[in-house]
């Protein structure tokens, strides 16, 4: 799914008046901030947005995280919270 048509399916639910539903949108600038950003994603089962444009690069943003380091933490949190493998994965 794209992250346009995730947002335009949010907009349709809320105007329809079928659910109330939120974006939770995150800059993972550290360990705890990702794992808490998951955590609460899988917890209310939203939909989770992260905008790692300067936090993840080939060379390490300015989190040290290379975009396979990335991964491979989100992995570990959809492991450590198993609810969040029912959240939809939005990748732009």
């Amino acid at each position: 799914m794209s992250l346009s048509d995730l947002v335009r399916t949010i907009i349709r639910l809320r105007q329809s008046g079928r659910a109330e539903i939120t974006l939770l949108a995150v800059c993972p600038n550290s360990v705890a901030v990702l794992e808490a950003a998951v955590k609460v994603a899988a917890q209310s089962n939203l939909p989770m947005l992260l905008a790692t444009l300067n936090q993840v690069d080939r060379d390490g943003g300015y989190t040290g995280w290379t975009p396979s380091q990335f991964v491979a933490q989100m992995r570990a949190f959809a492991e450590r919270y198993p609810q969040v493998l029912q959240v939809p994965l939005v990748y732009q």
